[in-house]
């Protein structure tokens, strides 16, 4: 169900969903990695995609402290930007 959703026309797996940010975020968040999966096979994901309160998945997986999630957002092989709070760009 979830890749029948993500790969419909119109459907923006960038798009944020709420405070907690993207579809990504939430699955992140909710440690769902069947969802995380279909998520990071997805042409047109942003990886560097903040949520409101200005997180990335990957500080969520580092939030939660999952080595699973964080293991598979490093492989996908997307363009990350890990920012620090003195970063300025």
């Amino acid at each position: 169900m979830a890749k029948l959703l993500i790969g419909s026309e119109g459907v923006s797996v960038n798009q944020n969903i709420g405070i907690n940010g993207t579809s990504l975020h939430v699955a992140m968040i909710q440690r769902n990695r069947v969802i995380v999966a279909a998520l990071l096979s997805h042409p047109d994901l942003n990886p560097n995609q903040l949520s409101l309160d200005d997180n990335t998945p990957l500080s969520w997986a580092a939030i939660k402290c999952d080595e699973w999630m964080a293991e598979r957002l490093l492989r996908c092989r997307l363009h990350w930007r890990i920012s620090c709070p003195s970063d300025k760009r």
